[in-house]
């Protein structure tokens, strides 16, 4: 059984890896979201130059 401490020291680390997991996914998210942008913006201005 963990005393207190070692529940705590856990709790920490799994709250960590989470926070951690959600900044990689907020990255990547950005990331895609501003290349479907930049994709549609040359896109928009290939069209203007037909």
């Amino acid at each position: 059984m963990l005393d207190i401490s070692e529940a705590v020291a856990a709790e920490h680390y799994n709250r960590a890896n989470a926070i951690i997991a959600t900044e990689f996914f907020h990255a990547e998210m950005l990331a895609a979201t501003q290349a479907a942008n930049n994709h549609a913006r040359l896109a928009k201005i290939r069209r203007r130059r037909e």
